[in-house]
């Protein structure tokens, strides 16, 4: 790269393998995975998550760390239709979700707006007149 007359050479990231592994989609869903689990751990401490059902959180999020080139290419799959990376992640960890709770779609889908509320309700982008699950609050 130049910069007026000096030339500047730039270390290529990709150059160190282990600087390569920390810039891979596997990593960063892993990362994202730790995050999502975490969260719901702080959940269940507020009693907002039942310590039951973090279990199933658990063993899904268990399921995933498992099979990390597997999350990614859900995730890739559903971004497709979702057009929102973070949107098709929770997608699809909240499947996962369901599938170690026995199917119990109900359940994930409470687990992924629980574990959003707390982004929501603390959003610049809300206002008094709009509740955290996106209702008017005024003409309900």
């Amino acid at each position: 790269m130049r910069l007026g007359r000096i030339s500047v050479k730039m270390i290529s990231r990709s150059r160190i393998p282990e600087m390569r592994a920390i810039w891979t989609d596997e990593n960063k869903l892993k990362l994202w995975l730790q995050i999502e689990l975490l969260t719901s751990e702080a959940l269940v401490k507020e009693g907002v998550v039942p310590a039951k059902d973090f279990k199933k959180i658990k063993a899904g999020c268990d399921k995933w760390f498992a099979d990390l080139p597997g999350l990614v290419a859900r995730q890739r799959e559903l971004e497709k239709t979702l057009n929102h990376d973070v949107i098709a992640f929770t997608t699809a960890v909240a499947e996962q979700f369901g599938r170690q709770a026995g199917g119990d779609r109900r359940m994930s889908c409470q687990i992924r707006v629980e574990t959003q509320r707390p982004i929501l309700e603390n959003s610049p982008l809300m206002t008094e007149d709009v509740s955290p699950d996106g209702r008017d609050r005024d003409h309900d």
